[in-house]
């Protein structure tokens, strides 16, 4: 914005930082931290859902897709997209590449990241909401 407009005073820069943040879906200070240790726990077993999987088996009918699969990475998509996990079904028909929002796939509870995880997913969806207007 600076470079576009000129540059801005320091009490400007101040509001606009306020401003950028109160409209941030994501908290980079937990997401970075909650990634790494993501990142170090791969492959994880998870579950999707019934949408999802209608999602997948449309896309790709070859497949057989079932509710466990495998977390084999993750990624950020900053701000708009979040954590994106890449799938694995643990079958040889199933070779895409899947990837699909954390928010669409429930880990294990005995996953030792899995109270973090959730927090996440509960923050990132309750913010969502209330950037649309209750509807996600």
């Amino acid at each position: 914005m600076a470079a576009l407009f000129g540059r801005m005073d320091t009490m400007e820069a101040e509001q606009h930082g306020d401003r950028e943040r109160s409209t941030m879906i994501d908290d980079l200070d937990t997401v970075e931290p909650l990634m790494e240790r993501m990142r170090g726990a791969v492959p994880m077993r998870a579950h999707v859902g019934r949408d999802v999987l209608q999602t997948l088996r449309r896309e790709a009918p070859e497949a057989s897709f079932s509710h466990q699969c495998n977390v084999t990475e993750v990624r950020y998509a900053g701000d708009e997209g979040g954590i994106l996990c890449t799938l694995d079904f643990d079958d040889h028909a199933s070779k895409g590449v899947y990837i699909v929002s954390i928010t669409h796939v429930k880990f294990e509870r005995r996953n030792p990241l899995w109270r973090d995880i959730e927090g996440y997913k509960k923050r990132r969806i309750k913010r969502l909401r209330r950037l649309q207007g209750g509807v996600v």
